[in-house]
């Protein structure tokens, strides 16, 4: 047996034992875990796409030709999407962002706001990995910029400078922001490390979903708001994000568009998820980074 035949062999027996183990009720994560990367380069899969479809309608994916070097499933989402980093306020994780610059972290207002109004102390921001717990680095703010108007007028956006800029590598890498407004009805790539499903635990591994941008008309009506710089999302049922996500970047033609506002009565519900429109903020974040 040559070795095309013997790896398209062992991935079909992958893809059943995943199958198996999905019906059998064995939580996602653990089965992302069981066979990833790690494992399977270790094997010399080459051509194998393990993708697992999670609660909320977030998925791992991952692809086996691009871990030969034992990189875990991980490493992977981390590779695909490089500019997201995670937020936490001491140890305990807080929310998403991502790298608009090399010395600059775009994520939302009430990431790093608390409740009597003060800037959250403490903050550190998690870049270079995909794992909540495993690898990465942790970067100190230097100062961080919320909306001037960030209240009950919406205005969910902040901006964080860090105390010393980025070195670019595969494991992060800025994404670039996007000045045009999205198209009724295109699909953009959500991340986050948020919960899986409503009273569910946060995501260690980040996960991504796909959703769909409404128009400004279907998106007021849904939240029964005129908020200006709203951009709704949605899918099918149990897709969407949750607790945790906010502050993470969703994505259009690989440029930012939008930041996770919040979500309304239930995670992955019938109600789409609000994003506050990067081409909306285009100005302030420009002004902004100049400070």
């Amino acid at each position: 047996m040559d070795n095309t035949t013997a790896n398209k062999t062992i991935s079909l027996q992958i893809r059943k034992l995943v199958i198996r183990d999905i019906e059998k009720g064995e939580s996602h994560r653990k089965i992302a875990e069981k066979y990833g990367c790690s494992k399977a380069a270790k094997i010399s899969l080459i051509v194998l796409s393990i993708r697992v479809t999670l609660v909320v309608g977030y998925e791992i994916d991952c692809h086996i030709g691009d871990c030969c070097d034992n990189a875990s499933l991980w490493n992977c989402q981390q590779r695909t999407h490089p500019y997201h980093v995670a937020l936490f306020k001491g140890k305990e994780f807080l929310c998403g962002g991502s790298i608009v610059d090399r010395q600059w972290i775009l994520t939302a207002a009430h990431c790093v706001i608390e409740l009597d109004g003060s800037i959250s102390k403490d903050v550190k921001v998690l870049a270079g990995t995909a794992h909540l717990k495993k690898g990465g680095t942790y970067l100190k703010p230097d100062k961080i910029f919320p909306h001037e108007q960030y209240g009950s007028s919406g205005n969910d956006i902040a901006l964080i400078k860090l105390e010393k800029t980025i070195e670019f590598n595969e494991h992060m890498q800025k994404i670039e922001l996007s000045a045009a407004e999205v198209p009724d009805n295109s699909s953009v790539i959500i991340t986050g490390h948020g919960r899986t499903g409503n009273g569910e635990p946060i995501s260690e591994i980040l996960k991504h979903n796909t959703m769909y941008t409404l128009s400004d008309e279907e998106c007021h009506a849904a939240i029964q708001s005129e908020r200006k710089g709203i951009m709704c999302i949605n899918n099918q049922i149990d897709n969407g994000a949750c607790l945790g996500d906010s502050g993470g970047p969703a994505v259009y033609d690989s440029k930012q568009v939008g930041v996770a506002n919040f979500y309304i009565t239930m995670c992955g519900g019938e109600k789409p998820d609000g994003y506050a429109k990067v081409a909306y903020y285009a100005d302030w974040i420009a002004e902004t980074m100049k400070k």
